[in-house]
């Protein structure tokens, strides 16, 4: 039988829809109504910004209605859109004029206020009398209600389309003022928008982005690869997995094979019923002329939300009429071209502003833009928003002994060139794998490199056993590794030096050490150690490498916060070929100095093989948590006071389920373990992928100096949230981090602690001599996610190896 919902009229479905705008949205906010951030305790020096961001209605008339959301019945009933549509635009002066926002569905919005039961009838071009009855819903705001998001998104498509703008994917983008580059690329100039309510008022947040195109088609780079002796075979292997851009309707989409077996003239059958082939079909619907008729398809299959609606066919597409479209691993791996592209798309403040200004002019002064705006009462400010952040008190950095760095760099690699490890390890006894090739910087790397870097450093490397390799085929070294794997009692390290970036070998090597025989490792190119100007400065980071993995603490920074435990989480999403879901590393400190760490991965993929199932289950929490605790108190003697726990990896639309669930499991957890104690709470969602941006004005605005912090004014009401810069840049234009405290429970930790605690914690990644852009427990716990979901192959890490940073 039929189920009810795939017999439903469109009535039916229509009323469904209208519950979508009956509801209100689940709040984002999780903090007190009444909720504002003390300004007082956060202490350094006042600064004025302006951010990339344009004032569209200013808070102060934020809580006057725009407009009306009015339900439309149709009596007889339509069903055609269109018709429907074509109806109701009859008599739109009446409702309205020509800017209320309809679209042939179940709503009708406009800035008239008809009443309840507003009727009118119009007439068919069948001469048939139609009665169309308004029931009014409800009276909108400005604000982050559904409405409003539906017509402000309607109102940006309409804006950035009027300017000959053309939508790829999530963004606008002009492929008419293209940036021609070298090898048949272009980049096209485009803009990230955003419409939301702020503390100041609804701004509209503008960022600059490049999309990288190919001049040539698909087609183009499938016969220059068949006439440099390639394969059918070889085809696929290039192009499957491969983003494209058709030319005629800007869609993107995933190739997902090739079939040499139908052509562009190839017929098939039209739902009515008659044929037509590739060709004809692309010619007939978008009057692009296919040349080659001869040529393969290319075969996308239909994502998953296309397959609930209904499409299961593969989706076939011509060659010559897409492009690819993105950066290719070996592109990205491509210094010049990368340092090309650089040259375009990291843009300095100035040039950003300017180009924001120039499309906010352009919408300002387009009247059938401003109209529809005006209609809704919003209107463009002509200046970006003005604002005032703080600038945090730079970290001091102690080594053996506190050092002095450039703190308007946030660097102090130099620093690290005279001194000693605040601890630093003896390394007894270590294997040094090799081939017969690479002997040579083996023997200066052991004899000249290691005792020279270290003993600066305080460390010492003791007795070296050389394993040489017969070859260099990844079953070569897991030949050699087995062979040792009963002799390795009394080593602490095996160094390997690599021919080359081969992954396989890489992970054979890395799940040999974590996972089989706890271990740690340290691999290391052949051709890294050849260059004789910069080989004492690759000793160096890989001396702090192996310090840190045997358990070292090379420098802290004191914090602000006392007897608290930092923890970090970050999620690596599988893909395919694995049974969906994700693998997530956990990382929290067992010290007050937030110097030593313990190391959880979670295995957060389905058993039945459902992706949905793992992704939309959350994250079971409390037994790490618990672990987390456990081991605070095992080295500390007692429980810690406060946790302040960073979770990495969440969008806007995933804040209410880690809130109900991650947060919820977390508090259990500790009050079960806390011996009778009340351990505090702030569980903060840490977003890089951001669109906002800070300037420092003057006669040319600049970057904001680091620690730059910004609490109000395009931060939402009734959160405790904040944007934070920790980094300096030489090029283009700094990305501010966000954060967003979703719960905070029993805890004295003041705002401005809690910011410079974060500020500080950006210090402390033991990979780079400087700032980072989030704590780095965050990037500790994305580097152990990772590590476990590509190259332990979803194996969790030995036991053995969660107290130490193996994973760097």
């Amino acid at each position: 039988t039929q189920s009810t919902w795939g017999v439903a009229d469109g009535q039916e479905r229509r009323e469904r829809r209208m519950g979508r705008f009956d509801d209100e949205e689940h709040s984002s906010s999780f903090i007190d109504n009444d909720f504002r951030i003390n300004r007082q305790s956060i202490r350094g020096e006042p600064i004025e910004l302006l951010t990339n961001a344009i004032m569209l209605r200013p808070d102060s008339h934020m809580g006057f209605g725009v407009g009306y959301f009015y339900q439309v019945d149709f009596s007889p009933n339509v069903e055609n859109r269109r018709m429907r549509t074509a109806l109701v635009k009859q008599c739109k002066d009446q409702l309205g004029g020509q800017c209320i926002l309809y679209d042939g569905g179940s709503a009708i919005f406009t800035n008239k206020d008809l009443g309840d039961g507003y009727e009118f009838e119009v007439t068919t071009r069948e001469n048939t009398q139609i009665n169309i009855v308004l029931r009014s819903k409800k009276l909108i705001y400005p604000g982050c209600q559904g409405e409003f998001k539906r017509i402000i998104g309607v109102l940006m498509k309409r804006a950035l389309t009027e300017l000959k703008l053309e939508l790829y994917g999530r963004h606008y983008y002009d492929p008419c003022s293209p940036i021609r580059m070298k090898d048949g690329f272009e980049l096209w100039p485009g803009f990230v928008t955003g419409v939301n309510a702020y503390e100041s008022g609804m701004l509209l947040i503008v960022d600059q982005t490049f999309k990288l195109a190919h001049t040539r088609s698909v087609l183009d780079e499938m016969n220059t690869f068949m006439n440099q002796g390639g394969t059918q075979d070889g085809i696929v292997k290039e192009f499957v997995g491969k983003t494209v851009v058709t030319k005629y309707n800007n869609k993107k989409y995933r190739i997902d094979d090739i079939d040499f077996t139908k052509k562009a003239s190839f017929t098939f059958e039209r739902r009515r019923g008659d044929p037509i082939s590739f060709a004809d079909y692309i010619k007939e619907h978008y009057e692009m002329e296919v040349r080659d008729k001869n040529q393969p398809m290319l075969v996308s299959m239909p994502k998953p939300r296309d397959q609930k609606r209904g499409m299961t066919e593969p989706i076939m597409l011509i060659p010559e009429c897409c492009v690819v479209t993105g950066i290719s691993d070996d592109l990205r791996n491509n210094v010049h071209f990368m340092r090309e592209m650089a040259q375009f798309t990291r843009s300095g403040p100035t040039q950003r502003a300017q180009s924001i200004m120039k499309l906010v002019t352009n919408m300002r002064e387009n009247q059938n833009i401003l109209a529809h705006f005006n209609f809704w009462g919003l209107d463009f400010d002509r200046s970006l928003v003005k604002l005032q952040g703080v600038r945090l008190h730079a970290p001091e950095i102690h080594f053996k002994q506190p050092v002095s760095y450039n703190e308007q760099s946030a660097d102090f690699q130099q620093a690290l060139r005279n001194c000693k490890f605040r601890t630093f390890i003896r390394v007894n006894k270590y294997v040094v794998m090799l081939s017969a090739r690479d002997s040579q910087n083996a023997q200066r790397l052991v004899q000249e490199g290691f005792p020279k870097v270290a003993g600066g450093f305080g460390m010492e490397f003791g007795d070296c056993t050389p394993v040489s390799m017969n070859g260099n085929r990844p079953d070569d070294f897991l030949r050699e590794l087995l062979g040792m794997s009963q002799h390795l009692d009394g080593y602490s390290l095996i160094v390997a030096i690599l021919p080359d970036s081969r992954v396989d070998r890489y992970n054979i090597i890395k799940k040999f050490c974590y996972v089989q025989n706890p271990i740690a490792s340290q691999c290391v190119l052949n051709k890294t150690l050849n260059n004789p100007k910069g080989f004492l400065s690759v000793v160096s980071k890989l001396v702090l490498q192996i310090n840190v993995k045997l358990g070292g603490e090379p420098w802290m920074t004191p914090l602000p916060v006392r007897n608290t435990m930092i923890v970090g989480l970050d999620v690596h999403h599988l893909g395919k070929g694995t049974r969906g879901g994700s693998m997530v590393g956990i990382v929290s400190s067992t010290n007050e100095q937030a110097t030593a760490f313990l190391s959880r991965v979670i295995d957060n993929r389905s058993t039945s093989g459902d992706t949905r199932q793992a992704e939309e289950t959350g994250i079971a929490l409390g037994q790490y948590a618990a672990n987390a605790v456990n081991e605070w108190k095992r080295v500390n003697g007692s429980v810690p006071a406060n946790i302040i726990w960073f979770r990495d990896g969440v969008g806007e639309g995933e804040l209410a389920k880690v809130h109900d669930s991650e947060v919820k499991d977390v508090l259990q957890a500790i009050e079960s373990v806390a011996d009778g104690a009340t351990i505090g709470l702030i569980y903060i969602v840490v977003s890089k992928r951001i669109n906002h941006r800070f300037f420092l004005p003057g006669r040319e605005l600049t970057n904001p100096p680091p620690g730059t912090v910004v609490f109000d004014t395009i931060t939402k009401k009734n959160r405790y949230d904040f944007f934070l810069a920790p980094q300096s840049s030489r090029q283009g234009t700094v990305t501010p981090t966000h954060y967003n405290a979703i719960a905070n429970e029993n805890t004295s930790i003041s705002h401005g602690d809690l910011m410079q605690t974060a500020y500080s914690m950006c210090y402390t990644y033991y990979n780079w001599t400087g700032a980072i852009r989030v704590p780095s427990v965050c990037q500790y716990a994305h580097k152990l996610a990772f590590l476990a979901g590509t190259n332990l192959e979803t194996q969790e890490p030995h036991g053995a190896m969660s107290r130490s940073l193996f994973y760097l």
